[in-house]
């Protein structure tokens, strides 16, 4: 009996060394990110022109990361309190996550370097693993100008100071965030803005659409086959959950039988109705819509363009259900 004790003991034992050897290893090893790049970006008048239409219309960098009207419908952002962070995300039962400053009161020390190896490689300043909630993987898609406008645009936000909590992630989503990012590798080629299948489809990953509008499993991934067909659950705060639409050409639960024209006025519409009374239509839903509508007419229809070609799926959505009602499918 002794030496079955003994046996399991040593076992134990065994089992927490190699535990904790590898709690040290995530420790070490990850996140994998080189060094921040050496770049110091000239804000010329055409890089901060694109870096405002990015930051403020299409990236959604302004709608994350500053505080919005709480009655507002459309993600409004509350005027003179852009890029202050605040917002909180809950992502179930894996913690919360908080907007943060990006203002140059938080960003001031900061290299141009520092803040692109965040944006395209999701690390920190210190060295910490975003949680692609920021979405890096979509970002490090951006060609070298539109990324390097962002940045620039950025360093002329109004510095705001703020306090912001700190994230509370839970294990084990502590230690496979660490596991996440990676170099972002070369900057890939802009796409010509006349091919509009191919730049609507830039714009598309720019907006991080597929984020909201696509089926995820527990791990954060979309459903194979399910892209962009809607329905995602968004708590609004109000005893209501927004769920996301069906974005893609299926005819009867989808946008297949909207015209380009309709497409665009939706945006607008949507946008202008942000403030009015709410209704079943313009309920406390996340869609930025007034960030949206910032968007030419050229480039939302080269989004239109691009949903036209991914493939149809019949997924009926329920805009609105209580909370607690459960995610219809």
């Amino acid at each position: 009996m002794r030496k079955a004790l003994r046996a399991l003991g040593w076992i134990a034992a065994v089992v927490v060394v190699l535990v904790l050897g590898a709690l040290v290893y995530l420790g070490l090893a990850y996140p994998r990110a080189d060094n921040p790049p050496e770049v110091e970006i000239e804000a010329t008048p055409e890089l901060l022109a694109r870096g405002d239409y990015l930051f403020n219309s299409v990236t959604g960098c302004v709608v994350c990361h500053s505080p919005h009207e709480p009655t507002v419908a459309g993600a409004r952002v509350i005027p003179g309190r852009e890029g202050e962070g605040g917002p909180e995300f809950p992502i179930g039962s894996a913690g919360t996550l908080y907007a943060r400053n990006i203002t140059p009161a938080a960003l001031g020390e900061w290299t141009d370097g520092e803040i692109v190896r965040a944006l395209r490689d999701g690390v920190s300043r210190d060295g910490t693993p975003l949680f692609p909630l920021m979405p890096y993987f979509n970002f490090r898609r951006l060609s070298e100008f539109d990324l390097t406008a962002i940045v620039a645009y950025t360093r002329t936000l109004a510095p705001r100071e703020s306090e912001v909590p700190e994230r509370e992630l839970a294990f084990p989503m502590n230690l496979i965030v660490r596991m996440m990012p990676g170099p972002a590798g070369p900057y890939p080629a802009a796409p010509d803005p006349a091919s509009r299948v191919e730049y609507g489809a830039y714009l598309v990953t720019a907006a991080s659409c597929g984020d909201c509008h696509s089926p995820m499993d527990d791990r954060g991934r979309p459903l194979p086959g399910r892209e962009l067909s809607g329905g995602n659950p968004f708590p609004t705060g109000d005893g209501w959950v927004a769920h996301s639409a069906n974005i893609t050409p299926d005819s009867a639960t989808g946008i297949g039988l909207w015209t380009r024209e309709r497409f665009i006025s939706t945006v607008r519409e949507r946008a202008a109705a942000a403030g009015s009374p709410l209704s079943e239509s313009t309920r406390l839903s996340p869609m930025p819509w007034i960030a949206y509508a910032g968007m030419t007419d050229e480039d939302l229809g080269a989004v239109y363009d691009h949903l036209r070609t991914v493939p149809p799926v019949r997924h009926e959505v329920v805009k609105f259900t209580r909370e607690g009602a459960g995610t219809p499918q």
